[in-house]
């Protein structure tokens, strides 16, 4: 791949280590790979690289917040049977916020941690959340196929 800015053939791929501030002020350490020119030394991301860089600095975050991982996400929408579109209406979420907490690209707010470990608790709470806005919910301990068949 040449390089966008100066047409040269010597991009190399790179890794680097950056630095986030938590919302607490804490400054957290993450790694990153990137595309560097050797030949005028510009910095940047492919697509793919971008993604994974934002997987990379939200999961230091979470970590540090000590919200739920995407596959606890995951694992909470599955026990319910829920697509990642009837937890966003259930949780009265946008669009898409799951596939990106899923994802690992984004974090939750921890007001949004809070709401996904009282549901994940709660079942009850879960129902009514859910018969709110029409969603069901899968039969407790059983996983509906379609569920699966919707991730």
């Amino acid at each position: 791949m040449p390089c966008p800015f100066c047409g040269a053939e010597a991009v190399r791929v790179a890794s680097a280590t950056r630095t986030t501030n938590a919302d607490d002020g804490a400054r957290l350490k993450y790694r990153e790979r990137l595309s560097r020119c050797a030949r005028c030394g510009e910095e940047f991301f492919t697509h793919e690289q971008s993604l994974a860089a934002s997987r990379s600095r939200a999961s230091v975050l979470r970590a540090h917040q000590g919200l739920l991982a995407p596959e606890e996400i995951r694992s909470i929408r599955a026990r319910y049977g829920l697509s990642q579109a009837e937890l966003e209406r259930m949780l009265g979420l946008g669009a898409k916020t799951v596939v990106r907490w899923e994802r690992g690209t984004v974090r939750q707010s921890q007001a949004a941690d809070l709401l996904l470990r009282i549901v994940a608790e709660d079942r009850l709470r879960a129902e009514r959340l859910a018969a709110g806005v029409g969603v069901t919910l899968a039969e407790e301990g059983r996983i509906h196929r379609t569920a699966l068949a919707k991730r």
